[in-house]
């Protein structure tokens, strides 16, 4: 095991592919190295949001559409459809047994890309540089919901009841300005939407101004 909060789990798989799954404060400590430094024409911000983006565009298999959406106070969603993020093995809530899903480590420690679904690795880059990330997922027409902050788990899965349904996952986080400075404007999120449907033209991808809304996190 690692030093303080860094841990590092080396399995061999088949072929000999080595998978690597480490701590989230490799990404808090360098954020640049993840998501790339800012620049006067794009900020560390919209490079973190693009980032997630993409990797719901490239999810496998494919979603048919990605929406990404701009709220009040720096606040973004990305929806996708396509197939539910994983929460198995996944026990109720009234049995008193506290889940342990797979969710959790797709948020929660950095896994090689090239052997998850492409969200495993932007899932624990968006968690490890926002102030607060919630996670929904929909499964047999149940909604559950997960909370992160700072790169920690802050409320175990469980299943939640959602006034407005924005895809079969969404992901609605605000970015830590401490470590990817900038804010998101909605002409920001057309191009993001604009550059990612072109990478991903199979895909639709768009972008929703509510910037005058408050997310909804619960």
């Amino acid at each position: 095991m690692g030093q303080g909060s860094r841990l590092m789990l080396v399995s061999f798989r088949e072929h000999g592919i080595v998978d690597v799954i480490e701590g989230l404060e490799p990404i808090r400590r360098r954020p640049a190295m993840y998501v790339g430094d800012g620049t006067s024409e794009r900020s560390m911000c919209s490079r973190l949001v693009e980032s997630v983006v993409t990797n719901a565009a490239n999810d496998r298999p494919s979603p048919s559409a990605v929406r990404v959406t701009v709220w009040a106070g720096n606040v973004v969603t990305v929806a996708f459809d396509g197939m539910p993020l994983p929460i198995a093995p996944y026990a109720d809530h009234r049995t008193k047994v506290l889940p342990h899903p797979e969710l959790y480590r797709m948020f929660m420690y950095i896994a090689a890309p090239a052997t998850e679904r492409p969200l495993s690795f932007g899932g624990a880059v968006v968690n490890a540089l926002s102030e607060r990330l919630v996670v929904w997922t929909r499964h047999e027409g149940v909604t559950f919901r997960a909370s992160f902050r700072g790169g920690g788990l802050v409320s175990l899965l469980a299943e939640s009841a959602v006034d407005e349904l924005l895809g079969t996952n969404w992901l609605t986080f605000k970015p830590d300005e401490q470590l990817v400075p900038g804010s998101l404007t909605f002409e920001d999120s057309e191009a993001i939407a604009s550059r990612v449907a072109n990478e991903v033209p199979d895909v639709s991808v768009t972008a929703i101004d509510r910037m005058g809304v408050q997310a909804n996190w619960v």
